[in-house]
């Protein structure tokens, strides 16, 4: 669950939807 890593760092919920996408592609 590294996407949550990045959007908890971030705190971007616009970058964790982003890499939610990628991770499901």
């Amino acid at each position: 669950m590294e996407c949550v890593v990045s959007y908890r760092r971030t705190g971007s919920t616009i970058f964790f939807h982003e890499m939610e996408l990628e991770t499901q592609t």
